[in-house]
């Protein structure tokens, strides 16, 4: 029966170790089912991606076709106007990410693509060929006047600011004078209750040493009074009423009221010191707000110029003067091959310089905060970091002035610097 019962036994391993493998070879089944199902989903979602790609490819064919039918109605009676419409469209179709003969997987788009490119260029050269000597030059400079005009507005701009950035440091050093001042002399108080809350200090300790003096008499005198019921039962009552016992009553009552005086006043103190300086703190943090402030047309006129220097290596360093002459003369020189149809090209519109300086962004905010906590002393990533914990705490709604405040307190300070690395917190 032994052996039966160990035959079965190896039958039911073996029969476990094949629903064991089987069961693996499920497992691995399915999660290669899942795969490719995560694989196909995705080669739909980039089909569908690519599909919609060909289907705007599509549409600007469509339009770059009929700009170029109505650009040759105009090529037999003006080749001037044909040449720098055919130009320009061609050179902004050139711009478009993909448009070009592999954007697209069907022959009959890649052909339809290389025809209209083919007609474009047949156009360009036929209307090359009827210039009169001295236009190509011309209808070359209004090809690139027009790609160039916007840069050289937003260069007027920012050329005329620049000319009253000396104008503008003026005006800011007038305000920033005065409020250094102010800083300085809050500097100076903030030192001066420093001191006094030292000397403060000095007070507490000599109170805190009368009122151990009160409790230590006291003490002795119920030791004291202990011994004497201990050695002798009629030794309490003697002592009670001896001199000793008198003069340690008078030590031990005029120390409590010296303590208790001491404790009143060192409590009215106290009070007086925290309320002076955060009176102190707050007038800090509305002096490095107006700091702040004072600057910000400065820097912002000294960034525009900054990001315009490839600008100002394209076009020249010149006066706004100088640059609006240029700009006039290019335009008058564009209506004048175009007519009608420059008005399109020369409608001034409004330069994101002109606003941007009327649109107070959560951005600013935080530069502007960071300035403020600049004039105060602390370091770039400090002041960041700071900047923009309060900012999450306190929405993006709150002022310049409630930012640079919640900066100033102990508790964001310490999550700020938590927050640092410690390569920063070295730094």
């Amino acid at each position: 029966m032994a052996r039966d019962r160990d035959w079965v036994d190896y039958a039911n391993l073996a029969a476990n170790a094949v629903q064991t493998a089987q069961l693996d070879g499920l497992n691995t089944k399915m999660r290669q089912l899942a795969e490719l199902e995560l694989q196909k989903e995705y080669r739909e979602q980039q089909e569908a991606a690519v599909a919609k790609c060909e289907d705007l490819l599509r549409d600007a064919v469509f339009v770059y076709t009929e700009q170029l039918r109505d650009v040759e109605e105009v090529a037999s009676q003006n080749p001037v106007a044909a040449y720098i419409r055919a130009s320009h469209v061609k050179r902004l179709y050139a711009n478009i990410p993909q448009f070009t003969a592999s954007g697209f997987r069907k022959f009959e788009d890649k052909e339809r693509l290389a025809n209209v490119q083919r007609a474009c260029d047949r156009l360009i050269r036929e209307s090359a060929g009827r210039l009169k000597p001295g236009e190509l030059e011309d209808c070359n400079l209004c090809i690139a006047h027009v790609f160039d005009r916007k840069e050289l507005v937003k260069l007027i701009e920012v050329q005329e600011e620049r000319e009253t950035l000396e104008q503008t440091k003026a005006t800011a050093a007038k305000k920033v004078a005065p409020l250094r001042d102010a800083l300085n002399e809050n500097a100076r108080e903030r030192n001066w209750l420093e001191q006094e809350a030292s000397k403060h200090s000095v007070r507490h300790k000599v109170y805190l040493a009368m009122v151990a003096l009160g409790v230590g008499t006291i003490s002795v005198l119920v030791v004291l009074g202990l011994l004497f019921c201990i050695v002798d039962s009629g030794g309490l009552d003697r002592f009670m009423t001896s001199d000793s016992m008198g003069s340690v009553n008078a030590i031990g009552f005029i120390a409590l009221i010296i303590a208790g005086i001491g404790g009143v006043a060192h409590w009215l103190a106290s009070e007086e010191y925290k309320d002076k300086k955060e009176a102190l703190e707050k007038q800090k943090a509305d002096i490095a707000c107006k700091l702040a402030l004072a600057n910000r047309e400065v820097d912002r006129i000294q960034s525009n110029v900054d990001q315009s220097k490839p600008l100002y290596a394209r076009f020249g360093e010149a006066t706004s003067g100088d640059y609006r002459k240029m700009l006039q003369g290019r335009d008058t020189l564009l209506t004048q091959m175009l007519g009608d149809f420059a008005k399109g090209f020369t409608e001034r519109r409004q330069s994101p310089v002109s606003t941007s300086s009327h649109v107070v962004t959560a951005d600013q905010k935080i530069n502007d905060v960071v300035l403020a906590l600049l004039a105060l002393g602390f370091k770039q990533i400090e002041a960041d970091k700071a900047a923009r914990a309060v900012q999450a705490m306190l929405g993006p709604d709150a002022s310049v002035e409630n930012l640079v405040r919640a900066c100033l307190s102990k508790k964001i300070l310490k999550c700020a610097a938590n927050q640092a690395s410690p390569a920063e917190r070295r730094s």
